[in-house]
Order: structure tokens, then C-alpha cells, then sequence
């Protein structure tokens, strides 16, 4: 089963019916279906149909980058809330000779233990469940790893740059004003 495409200045009618003759004097075994001209076959009840998956992706699209928004204010309220918890500790640990790239990676690393056990989960999740989705999944297979994948990069990435402002503000942190608030 093959399929034969052909570009004409001519009608379009006219020339189906001359490409029918040929083939069939060529090879009378050979039938031809679905002999139509490109608007016919991509015309406008197609692109009628692509509306709906159009619409589809541009909703969990925009649900997507909501949600990832949320994610993102989320940790960074959680960890400026931790931080701000903890400003006694971080002026010990500095007053104790801490660096500031070791208080960084602390507040850095209490925001991505929960993340990754959130993408975890999430690719958990996304496995089992895109059954649900499968039918308007488009030129993408169910459980494409690259796009799980990225998707959970993506996440880390939106993480590690919420958590960003508040490792930040940790190392900047007097340790005299943080003990005097004790």
C-alpha cells in the first residue's frame, strides 16, 4: 500500500481521472482509493477537526505553566518562610565559621528533597495514568521518557530558581544581629 502525490497547473479533476488510466493500464490489479485533490483531503473539514486538539493542548498548556507558577511561588514562600525561621541558626553557623556556599547548599537542599520526591511521584503518577490521556495524545507515545524527562528537568530547574532568592538571603545573614534576636 503506497500512496502518490502529484502537483499539476491543471484541474485537479481532470488529472485524477488521466492518473487513473495510466495506472490502470500499467497494472489492471492495482486499485486506486481515496484519489482526491489536496483541499479535498486537508480542506477545510480537516482543519475543523484539528480545532479541538488545538483548543486541548492550549488549555493544559496554560494549566501547565499555572501550575508550575504555583510550584515555583509555593517553594519559594515555604523556603523564605524556613529561612526567616532560622536566621538564629544561620548566625550560629556562620558565627561558628560556616561559608556561605555551605549555608547555600543547605537551604538549597532542604527545598529539593521535597521536590524530588514530588517529581518522583509525579512520574509515577504520569506513568499509570496516561491511559486517560492516550486519546489526545498527539505524534506522542504514551510514556515518552524524553518528554518525562524534561518535564521533570523543567521542575528541578523551577525549583532550584525559587530557591534561589532565599539561599541567598541565608548567607547574608550578621551573625551579631541573629543572636541578639535570641
Amino acid at each position: 500500500m503506497g500512496s502518490l502525490v502529484i502537483r499539476s497547473a491543471g484541474a485537479p479533476n481532470a488529472v485524477i481521472s488521466a492518473v487513473q488510466v495510466v495506472i490502470k493500464s500499467m497494472d489492471a490489479t492495482v486499485t486506486v482509493k481515496n484519489a482526491a485533490t489536496v483541499d479535498q483531503l486537508y480542506g477545510a473539514d480537516r482543519a475543523a477537526s484539528a480545532v479541538t486538539p488545538r483548543f486541548y493542548l492550549l488549555l493544559m498548556s496554560a494549566f501547565a505553566a499555572v501550575a508550575l507558577s504555583i510550584a515555583a511561588i509555593g517553594i519559594y514562600g515555604m523556603l523564605s518562610y524556613s529561612v526567616s525561621r532560622r536566621i538564629p541558626e544561620m548566625g550560629i553557623r556562620m558565627a561558628m565559621g560556616a561559608e556561605p556556599a555551605a549555608i547555600r547548599r543547605l537551604v538549597v537542599r532542604q527545598a529539593l528533597a521535597p521536590v524530588l520526591a514530588g517529581i518522583g511521584a509525579g512520574l509515577l503518577g504520569a506513568y499509570w495514568l496516561t491511559n486517560l490521556l492516550r486519546s489526545v495524545l498527539y505524534q506522542v507515545t504514551p510514556h515518552d521518557l524524553l518528554t518525562l524527562a524534561c518535564v521533570a528537568a523543567f521542575m528541578l530547574l523551577t525549583a532550584a530558581a525559587a530557591s534561589y532568592a532565599p539561599a541567598h538571603r541565608a548567607t547574608r545573614v550578621d551573625p551579631i544581629s541573629a543572636l541578639h534576636v535570641e
